[in-house]
């Protein structure tokens, strides 16, 4: 896990990526370091400023549980009411949950559905 993470940080750059030490940790489970490296760099390969796959800054972090918030109120507006009202729809109830993938929250084999 270290290898992996300090070689993403030396040879990629990244520096601000809190999914990233969780998200690693799965792939070990079922993938050899170099694959979860490889895995890695092709996730941030396309625009170094901007990921599809990883908040990469505490802005890009904020913006998606924003837009986490968002698409549980269209999607599921009865639920993200209920989340609403215990705080958990708020930038500050969302930042450990999607800090940490889910992991905290749910069983293993669920967070391995969602990334698929």
């Amino acid at each position: 896990l270290k290898r992996v993470l300090y070689a993403a940080h030396q040879s990629l750059g990244v520096d601000y990526c809190p999914l990233l030490p969780d998200l690693t940790t799965i792939m070990l489970t079922v993938m050899e370091e170099s694959y979860a490296y490889a895995t890695i760099r092709e996730m941030l390969e396309d625009d170094k400023s901007w990921s599809h796959f990883l908040a990469l800054s505490r802005v890009e972090h904020i913006a998606w549980c924003k837009t986490w918030t968002d698409l549980m109120y269209k999607l599921y507006p009865q639920t993200a009411e209920a989340l609403h009202d215990i705080g958990v729809l708020t930038p500050n109830g969302l930042d450990p949950i999607l800090k940490r993938f889910c992991v905290t929250l749910l069983p293993y084999k669920y967070v391995l559905r969602l990334m698929d």
